[in-house]
């Protein structure tokens, strides 16, 4: 009776092999096997990547602080009664704003845009590189664990056929 069993079970599962074989797959469930110890290489490289981007975000980040620092910030005087006595570079000439003046700080909006946008950038590949480092390590803890993929995998870790 197990047998019989067996062989039915056999039947059926050839059947849906052969059914998905010749019926088209939409790209969403499509899916292949690989051992893990074949990913460890490509989320390397691409954690290598990500790493690099960080480190080049960091240096526009650096260089973007510096010139908010250098031209991006400017301070407005005002008189008690609040009307504007000029800038900053005014009082380092040599006129003195009374002691209840008050001072105002600007800061460059398209500078600041730039920092906020380089910064981000850069925590963005950290990110993506720690994901991809942390599954490297992973991969490589079991190199013959067989892993299912996706689509959205094969692109993630930009697999070759």
């Amino acid at each position: 009776m197990a047998d019989l069993n067996n062989l039915i079970q056999f039947m059926i599962q050839s059947a849906v092999n052969e059914e998905r074989r010749t019926t088209p797959q939409p790209v969403s469930q499509f899916k292949i096997e690989r051992k893990a110890g074949t990913l460890v290489k490509a989320a390397q490289s691409r954690a290598t990547h990500h790493r690099e981007r960080e480190k080049s975000y960091a240096g526009e980040l650096e260089t973007a602080e510096k010139t908010l620092r250098e031209n991006g910030l400017t301070i407005d005087v005002y008189d008690s009664a609040g009307v504007s006595m000029g800038y900053a570079g005014t009082i380092a000439s040599g006129s003195m704003p009374s002691a209840t003046s008050q001072f105002q700080p600007r800061i460059d909006p398209a500078l600041m845009d730039a920092v906020k946008r380089h910064k981000a950038k850069m925590l963005e590949h950290r990110t993506f590189a720690e994901g991809y480092e942390k599954n490297a390590r992973a991969f490589a803890c079991g190199p013959d664990v067989v892993v299912t993929l996706t689509a959205e995998d094969i692109y993630y870790y930009r697999l070759e056929a």
